[in-house]
């Protein structure tokens, strides 16, 4: 009796090992295939982020699509599709994947600067929160501090707009970008000094001298009954013509780009600030009303 008790101890101590070796087994062969698939995945993410680098939106939705379908939960997945949604003019599709992103990782500066870039014209109050929630992420997020700096000019609060700009100047911009900011907050403060003095003759704000041909109302535009107000901000240089334009508020490419060729189209007398002509920031707006 205790031989054969000793015998089914054996068997039940190799079942049991048998038991751990195949799930060691298991895990093994699971753990390959979670390799397996993270490999696939970033192989997929890779892809997306090429098409993106090569401005092939549309592959770039294809690529990322695919990839999210691997890793439904990654943060810089969901991103990366809504920065191609944006780039491929498809709104909502980018602020659901943005929106997606941001969940999934409340800490990313990045998507919510990108949400408040798409929700600018639909939803102010949502823009200053996604724009918000980027700074604190990131106080030196230039892009974000420009966007600020807009919505101030926009809403005609120069000084505001000022610190906002100066701020982007102090973070990561490309040389051009940061030659034309200088050149747009020189031409804000020498506003804002003009503004200062309002009865002084050696003060003035420009004033149009030729006004173009009305900017042409794009086809596109028409067919997809596309209306609504362009707002711009120019530099009006000490000859009075327009050196650069900034497009604050969009509504439909072919729109935006007709209103900035119309105002480059306009002559403007020269600001003056102490009797001598200098550069002037000035906020434009293009209303384009459809016709039915």
């Amino acid at each position: 009796m205790p031989l054969r008790k000793a015998n089914l101890d054996r068997r039940d101590c190799m079942v049991g090992v048998h038991r751990s070796i195949l799930s060691l087994f298991l895990l093994i062969c699971a753990v390959k295939q979670m390799d397996r698939g993270a490999d696939i995945f970033a192989d997929q993410l890779e892809k997306g982020r090429e098409a993106l680098r090569k401005q092939e939106y549309e592959l770039a939705i294809k690529e990322l699509k695919q990839a999210v379908s691997l890793m439904k939960d990654s943060p810089d997945a969901n991103y990366l599709l809504g920065l191609a949604y944006y780039h491929a003019g498809k709104t909502q599709d980018a602020v659901r994947s943005l929106k997606r992103a941001v969940r999934l990782q409340p800490h990313f500066p990045e998507a919510h600067y990108l949400l408040a870039v798409l929700l600018y014209r639909d939803s102010r109050k949502e823009t200053d929160a996604e724009l918000r929630l980027a700074l604190e992420q990131d106080p030196r997020l230039s892009q974000a501090l420009l966007l600020f700096g807009n919505l101030a000019v926009i809403d005609h609060k120069t000084s505001v707009a000022l610190d906002f700009y100066e701020r982007a100047l102090q973070g990561s911009l490309s040389v051009s970008e940061r030659s034309s900011l200088l050149r747009l907050v020189e031409g804000l403060r020498n506003s804002l000094e003009i503004d200062r003095h309002p009865l002084n003759p050696a003060f003035r704000n420009p004033e149009i001298v030729y006004r173009a041909p009305l900017p042409v109302y794009a086809p596109t535009a028409v067919a997809e009954r596309i209306y609504g107000m362009v707002r711009l901000v120019v530099l009006i240089d000490i000859e009075g013509r327009v050196s650069d334009v900034r497009v604050l508020v969009r509504i439909h490419p072919d729109l935006d780009q007709s209103a900035a060729d119309w105002i480059r189209k306009c002559k403007f007398s020269p600001a003056l600030k102490n009797s001598n002509p200098v550069l002037i920031s000035a906020l434009i707006e293009v209303d384009f009303k459809f016709r039915r």
